[in-house]
């Protein structure tokens, strides 16, 4: 959008940097997904799935925080982005995990068929 890049002062460079630092920022939040995929699993482990699903909860709001308050500094939007992406990868991984076992015993790990209903 033109606001966002004026206040990032993207305006101002060439079409191939302005890409590749869009790019970029759009990256970051990828790579924080997958190393959050990744710790997730020894938090749960650890200390469950609930809570573990609360704390990426918090990682992500502490990460949306961050690149509301970043107002034009691209640093801290880089790193707003990377905090978002490990809560986001985290829940990812763990909420299937915490839906199958609250699934009842009946019909845990069943497949369902879409074309008999």
């Amino acid at each position: 959008m033109p606001a966002f890049k004026k206040s990032y002062h993207i305006n101002g460079l060439s079409k191939t940097a302005a890409a590749n630092l869009l790019s970029n920022i759009v990256s970051t939040l990828q790579a924080g997904c997958f190393f959050g995929s990744l710790l997730a699993y020894y938090i749960a482990d650890r200390w469950g799935r609930k809570p573990a699903l609360l704390l990426s909860a918090g990682v992500t709001i502490l990460g949306v925080i961050i690149q509301c308050s970043s107002d034009g500094h691209i640093s801290a939007l880089y790193v707003g982005r990377l905090v978002a992406g490990f809560g986001v990868g985290a829940a990812s991984m763990l909420t299937p995990l915490y839906v199958s076992e609250n699934a009842p015993r009946a019909i845990r790990g069943m497949a369902f068929d879409v074309t008999r209903g």
